[in-house]
């Protein structure tokens, strides 16, 4: 039926040119290393799984496609009046991105809409709060985010032919965090040409006012997986603050509260043209590649990757299936909201990554080592 609601809508043509995860409880024991390599097999599953997607769903919307100087267009998708959360698992199946009309998902009763493009309403309601998590800041609009994760060892940026390419790279890296800034703070920042970009996202149910959260209500279309393990959130940005391309592994169903975002989007199947950060790299998930500045000679399989590419404006709502690659731009003073529940393959990995490593601590090293080989030899045979 999903299939049959497809319809097509015109884009405006453009030139070609943010997922907080649930806070987990490390079990007690297992020493870093060996997790790592005990969870190896498992992440290797997943890769190969990931590995083998094509492109082939993109297929079923092949008709609805408006193709504009070379780029293709996220297709429209009309939602139904009746059992939306059936039609959007529907959706969600299908590992496609696609924009949805707003009516009968509830967004068209968002009281957002009408009242945060309004700066004093939103100063007049939460201007004094204080933003829970920190806001990122930088002289750059391009971030490149940092994992803190302990098994991230890997800090090395990619090679880079000349010093301005490297400038570029650690610039995108290289920004501050500012804990305790208020809202009114925030928003007074982007009115003003300071030389910096600020850059925000967290829980909404933590970072907005009772009043204001129930400005994004209701939710309950897009809440189609586990209650518990679905999060709303929200996302603030300057103009031309952009996220570096990556992929998450959750299902995400993004709405635009005010001002333009514009989203570059790849499949799954674009993994070799992305060149992306390896796992245990602190940039890992994200690519390697300066979108605005490639450079062939040492990327030379990007310029095959095949986009697609929306721009959002206030009340549209953009699925971003799971790992897809995606780069976004905002441009105008921007606002989110996202709603995201974890996929089948985001949960095997949490449960796998989490695991009680079996290794004794009370053995020798090289016992471990032999430990960790035979196991991964016997599993590799049943495989």
């Amino acid at each position: 039926r999903a299939q049959k609601m497809v319809k097509k809508v015109e884009h405006r043509p453009v030139p070609m040119g943010k997922l907080p995860k649930k806070k987990e409880v490390e079990p007690e024991g297992g020493d870093p290393l060996f997790k790592i390599l005990f969870i190896l097999v498992a992440f290797g599953a997943v890769a190969v799984y990931l590995l083998t997607l094509t492109s082939g769903p993109i297929d079923e919307f092949q008709e609805s496609e408006v193709r504009t100087e070379g780029t293709k267009q996220v297709a429209a998708v009309i939602v139904p009046d009746e059992n939306v959360k059936p039609f959007l698992k529907s959706l969600m199946s299908m590992r496609v991105p696609v924009t949805l009309t707003r009516k009968y998902t509830g967004v068209d009763k968002w009281g957002a809409l009408k009242k945060w493009k309004y700066p004093e309403y939103l100063l007049e309601e939460q201007g004094d709060k204080v933003l829970p998590a920190p806001v990122k800041k930088s002289v750059n609009p391009v971030f490149l985010l940092k994992s803190t994760a302990k098994d991230k060892p890997l800090s090395d940026l990619p090679f880079t032919p000349t010093q301005e390419n490297r400038s570029r790279l650690e610039a995108m890296r290289n920004y501050e965090l500012i804990r305790n800034m208020t809202l009114a703070t925030f928003l007074e920042s982007t009115h003003k040409n300071t030389g910096y970009y600020h850059y925000y996202s967290g829980r909404a149910s933590t970072t907005l006012t009772d009043t204001l959260y129930q400005d994004i209500l209701p939710t309950d279309s897009f809440h189609v997986g586990d209650l518990d393990m679905t999060e709303v959130m929200i996302w603030m940005a300057h103009e031309g603050v952009t996220a570096n391309t990556h992929y998450d592994r959750s299902h995400n169903f993004f709405v635009q509260v005010v001002g333009q975002k514009k989203w570059i989007l790849y499949p799954p199947s674009a993994f070799f043209q992305l060149y992306m950060y390896p796992h245990h790299h602190v940039h890992y998930h994200q690519t390697q590649v300066d979108y605005e500045e490639p450079n062939p000679s040492i990327y030379p399989h990007f310029a095959l990757a095949d986009p697609f590419e929306v721009i959002l404006t206030p009340g549209d709502i953009l699925y971003i299936p799971p790992y897809w690659f995606h780069r976004v731009e905002a441009l105008s003073f921007s606002m989110s909201i996202s709603i995201v529940s974890p996929s089948e393959e985001e949960q095997i990995y949490n449960l796998a990554y989490w695991m009680p490593v079996f290794l004794s601590h009370d053995w020798p090293p090289e016992t471990q080592i032999l430990a960790v080989t035979e196991y991964v030899s016997q599993l590799l045979r049943k495989c």
